[in-house]
């Protein structure tokens, strides 16, 4: 048997203080999980013969467009889409090199390949776009296409828990309704 003393006010003040601000951390945690859910889809890449996935986020501070068509880039890391690009391209990213060196040095810049010019907070320089045969987005049950979407790769990882292999710009939301 054990007894336990009257409560003093303060000590039932701050425990109920506690209780209230822990619910409200959780209530934050989770709706912020809730939204990020709700930018989140899966991005279809077709290019001859063969097909990739991946997870794409809706990037609401993307702004990158194609210099030619001034229509939305979508930002993918080259370690997701690699198989569809050419072996040259691919080396270079492996090794090192400037991918963007070895489109004029094979013959690359046709309307397929070519630059996109980029500045953010870090970094400014070229990124190799890449304009795959199609590339369709999946909302849940829904796939949409993107028409004349073209990909700027980057050689870095866009997450660091591997969670998102492409960024796709705001606008994209106006196809989506």
């Amino acid at each position: 048997v054990f007894y336990i003393a009257t409560l003093r006010p303060g000590t039932l003040f701050a425990g109920v203080s506690l209780v209230f601000l822990l619910t409200a951390m959780a209530w934050g945690a989770s709706e912020k999980l809730r939204r990020q859910k709700n930018y989140r889809f899966e991005l279809i890449v077709k290019d001859q013969g063969h097909q990739v996935k991946l997870p794409v986020l809706i990037d609401t501070g993307n702004s990158l467009k194609d210099p030619f068509t001034g229509k939305p880039l979508c930002i993918v890391s080259y370690v997701a889409i690699k198989e569809l690009l050419p072996g040259v391209i691919s080396k270079a990213y492996e090794s090192g090199e400037d991918p963007v060196d070895k489109l004029a040095a094979y013959g690359l810049h046709d309307g397929r390949f070519g630059v996109a010019p980029y500045r953010s907070v870090e970094h400014t320089g070229l990124l190799l776009r890449f304009k795959p045969e199609a590339v369709w987005l999946e909302d849940g049950n829904k796939i949409h296409k993107l028409a004349g979407v073209a990909l700027a790769v980057t050689g870095r990882s866009l997450s660091s828990d591997g969670n998102v292999e492409a960024l796709l710009g705001p606008d994209i939301l106006e196809i989506l309704g």
